[in-house]
């Protein structure tokens, strides 16, 4: 007689129970991943505007001398600088799954679907918070 050797019923059903249970033991992690990312996303735009403040204000400096000043506002339409489309460019599309909105001049919200928050723009102090 031939000995057929293989995997008995019971060690397949062991095995595939291992790999459920890990299965359900990392689902939670990647299912957060989705606001993991909204969150940097956040993040990530509002270092890149206050970082363009900071050079628009040296750049004021260059050009005009003194202490140089911020925008007036965050609006291509409000400011005749060359440079003032980049600030509502990256404030519209920035994000391009429409998380960010222009409440007016100065203030703009960020909703990651569950929570929203309202940046005010500063520009006397240059603070976008």
């Amino acid at each position: 007689m031939r000995h057929i050797s293989g995997f008995t019923l019971i060690e397949l059903i062991v095995t595939l129970l291992l790999v459920a249970i890990l299965a359900v033991a990392a689902l939670p992690r990647f299912m957060n991943l989705s606001t993991e990312a909204e969150n940097s996303n956040e993040a990530a735009v509002v270092s890149a505007l206050r970082t363009s403040l900071q050079i628009w204000k040296a750049n004021d400096m260059l050009q005009n001398g003194g202490s140089g000043a911020y925008p007036p506002e965050l609006d291509s339409n409000a400011n005749s600088s060359p440079c003032a489309s980049c600030f509502s460019t990256l404030l519209d599309y920035g994000v391009t799954d429409n998380s960010w909105w222009r409440i007016h001049a100065t203030q703009y919200s960020f909703s990651d679907g569950t929570d929203t928050t309202i940046y005010t723009y500063d520009p006397v102090a240059g603070t976008f918070q």
